[in-house]
């Protein structure tokens, strides 16, 4: 059966950074503006770049699974002692490039700069 849809982000903070090169972390949520909080919570300090955001409209956990494998084939993923999970990566030009090789037509990206721009003020 297909999965209800929902939305895939990517963020960032200015912080991650290993040896010069910006890491970033990709999920998926029903609710991408609670999910973004919940992570922002973790993160007290330093507000995160909402860098790329997606509308997918069906299977969202089979098109991440996807996208997360693609990430993981070409040794995009960041690995350190610290993180187990695969939603690290860095290389976001390489990310868009995945995206764009696997996004449907039905995909909507939307505008992270309005969201962007209301957490520095």
């Amino acid at each position: 059966h297909s999965e209800a849809g929902g939305y895939i982000y990517v963020y960032t903070l200015p912080s991650w950074k290993d040896s010069g090169v910006q890491i970033y972390r990709t999920g998926r949520a029903k609710d991408w503006r609670e999910r973004i909080k919940q992570h922002q919570r973790e993160h007290p300090i330093e507000n995160i770049k909402l860098e790329k955001l997606w509308e997918i409209p069906v299977d969202l956990h089979g098109e991440e699974q996807k996208i997360l494998k693609r990430l993981q084939d070409e040794n995009l993923q960041f690995n350190s002692i610290h993180t187990s999970t695969s939603e690290f990566f860095v290389n976001l030009n390489e990310y868009n490039n995945i995206i764009s090789k696997l996004k449907r037509t039905e995909w909507k990206e939307l505008n992270c700069e309005k969201y962007n721009l209301n957490k520095r003020n």
